[in-house]
């Protein structure tokens, strides 16, 4: 299959959606893709925040351990876990952890459409490994989307 997909799974300690200490779910690496890893682990991230799935205030996982699930080297989750701490998005206490920014922000609309590109790359690449033809998927997605 073209796309090689990592489940995310971690638990951070602030309120979340669904309550407190609730399970962060489908962070997807896509190994074969251009977009480089820390990339895809930083734009989802953001995503998550921006949607509210992770709250301000909310513990990250720790790099080390991330890095461990996901089978990645820790330098990549780190070089992601730095972009975000650039952006305003999450904010590093030395031998405190990693928290969610009290003034993190919602997605730009040009972030919000580069995301959902590469959920719509991702899903076409996976439906053509299938062997699906374009216009077959063209069909299937005009079906979904109720424009037959």
């Amino acid at each position: 299959m073209g796309y090689e997909a990592k489940s995310l799974s971690f638990y951070v300690a602030g309120k979340l959606k669904g309550g407190e200490g609730s399970v962060v779910r489908d962070i997807k690496l896509d190994l074969k893709s251009k977009i480089p890893i820390y990339i895809q682990i930083r734009d989802q991230l953001k995503l998550k925040i921006a949607t509210g799935d992770l709250n301000e205030g909310a513990k990250m996982m720790p790099v080390r351990d991330l890095a461990q699930h996901l089978l990645i080297n820790p330098n990549t989750v780190a070089k992601a876990y730095h972009e975000l701490e650039h952006e305003g998005y999450i904010n590093t206490h030395r031998g405190m952890g990693t928290y969610v920014s009290k003034r993190a922000g919602k997605l730009s609309e040009a972030e919000f459409g580069s995301h959902a590109e590469q959920i719509i790359n991702a899903m076409v690449h996976d439906l053509m490994d299938l062997g699906l033809q374009p216009d077959q998927i063209r069909e299937m997605v005009d079906k979904v989307l109720g424009t037959e």
